[in-house]
């Protein structure tokens, strides 16, 4: 995207041949993941409050068992989600108490990404009765997103030059101002939010780290 405008502003006069030149920058690298998150819950429901706590926690011990069993450490175990509502239903305009519904949520970060489909079968057959999604990610995001980063300052300084040329102006030896835009990562799989597909094998293929960013320069007339 190219923007070329007046620095001093509407009612001002900009000196003869002068001006700014905006551009945006993309960069990406592709990596081989080395980790996986995996959200993945219980929930329950009762008439009874209680009931409802203790069937939770009932099940979401049998949930952390399977992976302490397989070595899952707590450091890689978070809680993301423990919530406690009332549900209704409404007949003839009329709002009825049907349940309490209790849900817990965690995220578990796996380190060998090959028993991935492993922990979410033994998870659900112990208890786990919400999947909500896997995310594949890399212990060396630092180093990838710096990568992109330089790539995506290379093509804005590239379009920068090249446009330029193309109009016939001089650009000044550095940028005025570099403004760094999001970080988007992206993961080649998901599940729908609240599912139960149980994989038997995930394959990680690749993750895309991607860097954006603006870069404004002086300009002249040469």
């Amino acid at each position: 995207m190219l923007y070329i405008n007046n620095p001093y502003g509407l009612n001002e006069k900009e000196p003869a041949g002068y001006g700014k030149l905006i551009v945006n920058g993309r960069g990406s690298i592709k990596a081989v993941p080395d980790i996986i998150n995996i959200s993945l819950g219980v929930e329950t429901t009762n008439v009874e409050l209680q009931k409802a706590l203790e069937e939770n926690k009932l099940l979401f011990e049998g949930v952390m068992k399977v992976l302490k069993d397989m070595g899952i450490e707590d450091k890689d175990i978070k809680t993301n989600l423990f919530q406690v509502t009332q549900e209704y239903d409404y007949i003839d305009g009329k709002q009825s108490f049907r349940d309490y519904l209790v849900a817990n949520n965690i995220i578990v970060t796996l380190r060998d990404i090959n028993k991935a489909g492993e922990l979410i079968d033994r998870a659900v057959k112990n208890g786990a009765n919400k999947i909500n999604g896997v995310e594949f990610a890399s212990e060396n995001t630092d180093k990838y997103e710096e990568e992109a980063l330089s790539l995506a300052l290379k093509n804005a300084i590239d379009k920068a030059s090249s446009l330029a040329e193309g109009i016939g102006v001089q650009l000044a030896a550095a940028p005025d101002k570099i403004v760094e835009g999001g970080s988007i990562g992206v993961a080649p799989v998901s599940f729908a939010k609240g599912s139960l597909m149980v994989a038997q094998s995930i394959s990680p293929g690749e993750i895309e780290i991607v860097k954006e960013l603006s870069v404004q320069y002086s300009y002249w007339k040469f």
